[in-house]
């Protein structure tokens, strides 16, 4: 298997390429920079800005495009950004996949697309987004869609919800997700604080499981050609519940009192949210338990201190 990524120097970029390098016979990199925490001669970095058609001679005839590439939450807030990374850099891969004969393309799209926190989700509930990051994800996402229809480009469009684990170092900047969040204000400042009640129950899948599903979905494409699958776990956490297991684990592996402040009394109960990840397991692959978010705080913590 020969593969090609854009955002391998991200935090699922880092975790996946650390993992689908032993099963791969060749993996290209796609970005501005090479400033990747993973090194193998298996690698080819290819320079590249997303934004802009992408004129590049690739080294290796590819099999799969996994499209990690777009703006997170946060550069999203410019709704400038989001459009033209999120949006016409996915149309600007495809193009590259059209152009070099990759006929199997991965797009990491987001559960926001939904807009809903609350109810029983599936693959086939329908998509109200409410902010310019999941609107532009959706729209990222008919161009994929479009691609399928009109050339030879088959596609599987993933949807991760809420994701935990450490990341491949800590300069890899993604410290505002819940629980990084958590645990560098616990080392800096020995607090945590909430700005709401924390009651808000979400869906979190682990990073490791995230990678080996990509990995999964690559090797058995075929039988998830043109299908959408949520990056989900079934493992629900309030973020109140998170932030006790962080101050847990910090105030046992540093035997130091550290501060949980909570701002707000909303919301004042906890919301219900069924997320089915039956695309997931129909291959027999097994998810993570609850427990595995205690391992990945307490290497996070490794990695800060």
């Amino acid at each position: 298997m020969k593969v090609l990524i854009s955002g391998g120097g991200g935090y699922i970029g880092s975790n996946l390429l650390n993992k689908i390098i032993d099963k791969s016979e060749a993996v290209g990199v796609l970005g501005r920079k090479n400033n990747l925490s993973v090194q193998s001669e298996k690698i080819v970095f290819y320079e590249a800005d997303i934004t802009q058609p992408i004129k590049i001679e690739l080294k290796h005839q590819y099999d799969v495009f996994i499209h990690l590439a777009a703006a997170n939450d946060i550069d999203s807030l410019d709704p400038k950004t989001a459009m033209l990374t999120t949006v016409l850099g996915t149309k600007y891969c495809l193009d590259l996949c059209k152009a070099n004969g990759i006929n199997k393309f991965i797009y990491f799209s987001t559960f926001q697309v939904y807009g809903k926190v609350s109810g029983v989700m599936n693959e086939e509930t329908v998509l109200e987004p409410v902010n310019d990051y999941a609107i532009t994800h959706m729209q990222a996402e008919d161009y994929v869609k479009m691609f399928s229809r009109t050339t030879s480009i088959k596609h599987i469009i993933v949807r991760p919800t809420n994701i935990y684990g450490a990341p491949v170092n800590k300069d890899i900047d993604r410290w505002t997700l819940v629980p990084n969040c958590f645990c560098k204000e616990a080392v800096e400042k020995k607090t945590i604080t909430l700005m709401s009640s924390g009651k808000q129950t979400r869906d979190f899948i682990d990073l490791n499981d995230l990678s080996n599903v990509t990995i999964m979905l690559c090797e058995s494409f075929a039988d998830y050609e043109n299908t959408i699958v949520n990056g989900a776990s079934g493992n629900n956490f309030t973020i109140v519940e998170i932030a006790g297991i962080v101050k847990e684990i910090y105030e046992d592996k540093y035997n130091e009192e550290c501060k949980l402040v909570i701002k707000s009394d909303q919301p004042l109960e906890a919301n219900q949210v069924s997320i089915s990840t039956d695309m997931i397991t129909k291959s027999g692959f097994s998810l993570s338990g609850k427990e595995s978010i205690r391992a990945e705080i307490s290497r996070i913590f490794d990695l800060l201190k």
